[in-house]
């Protein structure tokens, strides 16, 4: 079940991240009142995550997952730019949920 609360949260967020953008660029209060409502079920779903797994993880997963899908909205559809080091940040980041999902002793 974590992990469908993930996608669920990741998506509204990113959604909400989507309507908000909309919504700065265009001052249309629908907009704002969909944003809102996505950034509930976003919420909601966060706080079924700490069911499952700790705080850290749940956390470090949540940051890396909207800073992905945020960057992925951002250049495809309001075609704002990423530098280089900001790339090989993002490529650091996602081999670090990598590393936190491998289990220790």
């Amino acid at each position: 079940m974590f992990w469908l609360y993930l996608i669920i949260g990741l998506t509204s967020d990113t959604i909400s991240m989507y309507f908000g953008k909309k919504y700065v660029l265009t001052d249309n209060i629908n907009f704002l009142i969909i944003t809102l409502l996505l950034y509930l079920v976003m919420g909601l779903s966060l706080i079924q995550m700490f069911r499952y797994k700790e705080l850290t993880i749940v956390n470090i997963l949540w940051i890396v997952g909207v800073l992905v899908t945020g960057t992925l909205i951002g250049q495809l559809i309001f075609k704002e730019s990423i530098t280089l080091v900001q790339w090989i940040g993002i490529i650091i980041c996602i081999i670090g949920v990598i590393l936190i999902q491998i289990p220790g002793k």
